[in-house]
């Protein structure tokens, strides 16, 4: 086999190159048909789109002529400014062998130099075909690039745009030397929305934000896309988006540096929410840095009744947002890493009469949690419940580092979550009394059945949970799955657990555990934490 490639770049530079004369003709693969070679090839590409495709191209006559014929190999763009010449060589080449397929460009940011500007040329002429646009910066140029590169978008280039990721650095470098590098982020981020408010994209169905900062309080744009402007509601000045986002599906917002992030409160948070009535997934990443309750209280209740899946993680504003979201329809709860040692309340929050204790000393390791998680945990079930009528189709709820108050909070969570299917708690001083609750059906106190709690239950997990015990995971273990007797009555019965999860609690001991796996079978049990349930990649911005 010979060659002339002086690089792997080379194979899309335009280079000379000269295929491989070794013949494929008793290899198996040679007998598959075209169609079927395509499909094999569509499948690798997928796994990896930058390399695959040039590679694929490198093999054979046979194989050139498939790839270079299939579009959907050459789907991903990568631009990354400053550019080279070989760089626009290599879009050029992707551009002409997609064809008029949907496509997926990442726009990387550095700086941007004269001579990019035939390459943003050549990929806006390509917009009216692209399907996922990601927009990402690793200095203070971003918004600079935004407007040469979407700034003579004319408003029919953005038809078949679906999901638009926008992630700005957090300029951790910067902050060290420039005093001004708030308002340089905040200008950055002004100018993106300001260009995307002119920009027209009927699909869109997710947005992606990672940012320290939210539009200027004083942008103010002439013309609105009821879906491009997807805009953090200026703080100060959340009237001056007066239209609804309709079709959003999906929202995660991620907050990047807590120095940076004084403008992302909760109020702007919730005027976002309202103008998504046909939200589905909405992620919220914090950064634990202030609590501002400042315009919450002239915010109704939202109602999203499409909302399935809800994440709130690292923040302060758990209760401030939860209590004003009604979510009927809502599946999957998620709320991550939201404890606080020490009071975090605003003075203007007026608990409702349940939430007042009866028993202080059944609070829990961080009792001022509880008014954070646990007092909005309880005011979005309680809202949520009255406008439908209905228990909530909660079926994952999680909750890690987010402890609630008492053993009779949780049975009241418990209480209002009847399809509740699988429970995951980490860092929780959560009782055997709890344990025991849910071990055995309820009986009134006069003798009257009233069923088991969560009686769709089946996994569970419980990580440094320390204040469980042997006695209660076994009771609950008992209780949950009791011996089958041939012939017996299982009408009215529970759930049996499936799986159970035992990760760092000190007081469960080895003789507990092997009676469960003796009544459950698939237990996993480790004295040591040995991994984290949420790794931190899970928290960042999907790929």
């Amino acid at each position: 086999m010979t060659t002339v490639l002086r690089s792997p770049s080379a194979m899309e530079d335009g280079g000379s190159y000269a295929l491989s004369k070794i013949s494929l003709s008793s290899s198996p693969i040679s007998i598959l048909p075209e169609e079927i070679l395509a499909q094999i090839f569509e499948y690798c590409a997928s796994e990896d789109p930058h390399a695959t495709p040039v590679l694929l191209s490198h093999v054979s006559f046979l194989w050139r002529r498939i790839a270079t014929s299939t579009p959907r190999i050459w789907d991903t763009i990568y631009v990354a400014l400053p550019s080279k010449y070989r760089d626009y060589v290599r879009t050029r080449t992707r551009l002409e062998r997609s064809g008029a397929i949907p496509l997926n460009i990442t726009l990387l940011v550095n700086e941007i130099e004269a001579g990019d500007k035939d390459l943003l040329d050549k990929l806006r002429d390509h917009l009216w075909h692209c399907s996922r646009l990601k927009l990402k910066s690793d200095s203070h140029e971003i918004g600079r690039s935004a407007v040469v590169f979407l700034g003579a978008t004319s408003n029919d280039q953005l038809q078949l745009l679906e999901r638009l990721d926008i992630k700005l650095s957090c300029l951790r470098e910067l902050l060290d030397m420039d005093e001004d590098a708030n308002d340089k982020l905040r200008n950055d981020v002004t100018d993106i929305f300001r260009v995307l408010a002119q920009v027209d994209a009927p699909r869109l169905r997710e947005l992606n934000l990672q940012a320290a900062s939210l539009p200027h309080p004083s942008l103010q744009v002439a013309k609105l896309s009821h879906e491009s402007l997807l805009a953090l509601a200026p703080v100060h000045n959340p009237s001056s988006l007066s239209l609804t986002l309709p079709f959003l599906h999906t929202l995660r917002i991620y907050e990047d540096h807590p120095m940076l992030a004084d403008d992302i409160t909760a109020a702007s948070i919730l005027h976002l929410l309202v103008k998504c009535p046909s939200l589905r997934t909405f992620v919220f990443r914090g950064s634990q840095s202030i609590f501002d309750s400042h315009g919450v209280a002239d915010i109704p209740p939202i109602y999203l009744p499409h909302l399935h899946t809800l994440q709130l993680c690292h923040t302060f504003h758990q209760r401030l947002i939860l209590s004003h979201i009604v979510a009927p329809s809502l599946k999957t709860f998620r709320l991550m890493w939201l404890n606080r040692p020490e009071i975090l309340i605003d003075e203007f929050y007026e608990p409702d009469p349940s939430e007042l204790s009866e028993a202080p000393t059944e609070h829990s390791q961080s009792p001022y949690t509880d008014l954070l998680s646990g007092a909005g945990l309880r005011a979005l079930i309680r809202q949520s419940m009255k406008a439908s009528g209905s228990p909530l189709p909660i079926t994952v709820f999680d909750m890690d580092f987010a402890d609630i108050r008492s053993p009779k909070d949780f049975l009241w969570a418990f209480e209002h979550m009847p399809f509740l299917v699988d429970f995951k708690i980490i860092g929780s001083d959560m009782s055997n009394k709890v344990l025991l609750a849910l071990a055995k059906e309820r009986i009134s106190a006069d003798g009257k059945r009233e069923g088991w709690l969560c009686p769709r239950l089946k996994n569970l997990e419980f990580s440094r949970c320390d204040v469980i015990t042997g006695i209660g995971v076994v009771a609950l273990a008992k209780g949950r799955n009791p011996p089958l007797v041939e012939g017996e009555d299982t009408e009215g019965r529970p759930a049996r657990l499936k799986r159970f999860i035992l990760e760092g609690c000190q007081r469960v001991d080895c003789e507990s555990v092997a009676v469960m796996q003796y009544i459950i079978g698939d237990v996993c049990f480790e004295v040591e934490k040995i991994s984290d349930l949420y790794p931190e990649n899970s928290l960042e911005m999907p790929d």
